[in-house]
């Protein structure tokens, strides 16, 4: 905040935690209402997570400093977002600048920092500029912006009451055939605000018959691979007849020197809470759904894990993913492509949203709805 030292009085009025963030208003009663704000975002042609860049002075003068910022797309939240795209705001840069009253937010881009951003159209105004937390990146990762607030041009996610966030939803394919569905979810650890819990629900069964469901809740660390800590893994079966609960497993993970493990199966038998090593870059094949929706779409995007494929618990050492472009026969849908000694191939639409997995040559998942999912087997 160096560039800010000895700034006009008036600034220190503003919102202390504002600054931080990288915004400030001129006045603080002469800010529009946060719903004008708001409306500006939604009807920014440009919605992404970026890269700052470049940044350019266009002008100074007495009230203020109008930049433009060169953007590097991560992640769009729409159709038609350029790999690069430009903004352009006012900042308040010198204490000889005195920027009066009115409802202009000023925002102070820097370069190589990563943030969510919504422009006009290329080359237009800014409407919104928020430097990019873990919690915030985070939500709009797995739930887009549905989630996500912009009162006075800065993102926040909004306080939910429901303790789950939006499940993602997909139909279950087996050898062709639609045999259950897979849902996805996920919460901030209230204990720990550096664990994530995710949940998958993956039901399986006949139309109108016997059907299975797992209930695996994962603990994790908010960090790239989202490295396990902790997996109960639930099975319970229900007929016509009963409902019962087949088994309940627990299992904890510590993080050890690669070299000190080996692939295979990590636990046989069925004990109770098992203590397991596994190397450092390992996740698992249900936390892939939203990795891979992290990964950029650039020819060079390779991210390499060891995987541990839950069901089975069978680390899989040295799984490659890779961005394989648009895939023509795919509705041009962006594809990645999983190798090695585990075998699966994603799909995602321009908004990084995964519409279709599939699992070796048998199981398929598909992108649906609540509603939908839920009555398959009906």
């Amino acid at each position: 905040m160096a560039r800010r030292n000895n700034f006009l009085y008036w600034c220190m009025l503003v919102i202390a935690a504002d600054l931080l963030t990288g915004f400030t208003t001129s006045s603080a009663a002469a800010v529009m209402p946060p719903a004008h704000y708001d409306t500006l975002v939604q009807s920014s042609a440009i919605k992404a997570i970026a890269f700052v860049q470049e940044v350019k002075i266009l002008e100074e003068t007495k009230r203020s400093s109008r930049k433009e910022v060169f953007f590097r797309l991560v992640k769009a939240f729409g159709n038609d977002v350029p790999r690069q795209f430009r903004g352009t705001c006012y900042s308040v840069d010198h204490e000889r600048q005195n920027p009066g009253v009115g409802g202009t937010i000023y925002y102070y881009p820097q370069k190589e920092t990563k943030v969510l951003v919504t422009v006009s159209s290329d080359g237009g105004f800014i409407t919104s500029y928020t430097l990019l937390s873990p919690e915030l990146e985070q939500e709009v990762t797995v739930n887009g912006l549905t989630n996500i607030s912009f009162a006075l041009g800065r993102a926040s996610v909004k306080r939910m009451e429901k303790e789950h966030s939006i499940k993602q939803w997909f139909t279950f394919k087996l050898e062709g055939k639609r045999v259950g569905y897979l849902a996805l979810s996920h919460k901030q650890d209230s204990a720990n605000k550096l664990s994530i819990e995710f949940t998958q629900e993956l039901l399986v069964g006949e139309l109108d018959g016997e059907r299975t469901l797992y209930t695996i809740m994962t603990q994790v660390r908010e960090d790239n691979p989202l490295t396990p800590e902790m997996i109960t893994l639930d099975v319970i079966r229900a007929t016509a007849e009963n409902t019962a609960e087949l088994s309940q497993k627990e299992y904890s993970f510590r993080s050890v020197d690669a070299a000190h493990t080996t692939d295979g199966i990590l636990v046989k038998g069925d004990n109770g809470t098992v203590d397991i090593a596994i190397p450092s870059e390992t996740t698992t094949d249900f936390l892939l759904f939203s990795l891979v929706e992290k990964m950029p779409f650039e020819a060079d995007s390779v991210m390499h894990i060891n995987l541990i494929e839950t069901m089975e618990m069978h680390l899989k050492k040295g799984v490659m993913i890779r961005y394989a472009g648009r895939d023509s026969q795919m509705k041009n849908l962006h594809r990645f492509e999983e190798t090695g000694p585990a075998q699966a191939t994603y799909w995602l639409n321009g908004s990084h949203e995964l519409q279709e997995v599939h699992w070796d040559r048998d199981k398929v998942f598909l992108r649906t709805t609540e509603s939908e999912a839920t009555t398959i087997l009906q």
